[in-house]
């Protein structure tokens, strides 16, 4: 795999995170959570040119409507801004169903390349009560990306998701791990054939946050 291939390849495996270390429930109206989270993304590439990146992020989000936030998050695996909207009523204290959708942005910048991608992402959350201070977080996730380096172009399409649970002993704090994962389901590079990562990307983490919600 030439450098500039295995850049494209590397950036487009970077951005595949399969995590956000958010509920299912959404920031109500005047409500905000900002938060930290840290990942090791490991890259099952048959190649073996890049095994895992670790990935720290800072994230927020604030409430627009009753069902309706606006969050955007900056990290290593990029910049990302987008709405999500919660499917059931907020008021139910089962199963809560959320369906959100970002755009995101991640620079290259290198002493040798120079490089960019940009994607979008579709998810839905179904959080699961375990107990009056705690859910348990399934996200199915797919996402589009299309990254340059230096005349290199490579466009995945993944899907995937994660599983994570949060706790939050007094409303305000929060405390989450998560484990999820992603596989390309299409893969294109500038000439048309396969770009080399052919297993997918697998991430584990945790994340804290702290917010008056609603």
């Amino acid at each position: 795999m030439t450098y500039a291939r295995l850049a494209v390849v590397s950036l487009l495996g970077a951005c595949a995170t399969a995590g956000s270390f958010q509920t299912a429930h959404t920031v109500g109206p005047g409500g905000w959570e900002v938060g930290a989270d840290a990942s090791v993304l490991g890259i099952v590439d048959l190649s073996g040119d890049l095994p895992y990146l670790v990935l720290p992020r800072v994230a927020g989000r604030v409430g627009v409507s009753e069902r309706t936030e606006l969050g955007a998050s900056v990290g290593l695996d990029g910049v990302k801004l987008g709405p999500r909207v919660q499917l059931t009523n907020i008021d139910d204290e089962g199963v809560v169903v959320t369906a959100g959708l970002s755009g995101k942005v991640l620079p290259l910048p290198t002493p040798e390349q120079s490089g960019v991608l940009v994607g979008a992402e579709e998810s839905v959350y179904v959080g699961l009560p375990t107990s009056p201070e705690s859910q348990l977080v399934l996200v199915g996730r797919a996402a589009q990306d299309v990254g340059f380096v230096d005349g290199n172009q490579a466009t995945l399409v993944w899907t995937g998701g994660a599983v994570g649970w949060s706790w939050s002993p007094d409303g305000l704090f929060r405390l989450m791990p998560e484990i999820g994962a992603m596989v390309p389901v299409v893969v294109i590079d500038d000439g048309g054939g396969n770009s080399g990562l052919d297993g997918g990307t697998v991430q584990v983490g945790l994340g804290f946050a702290y917010g008056q919600r609603r």
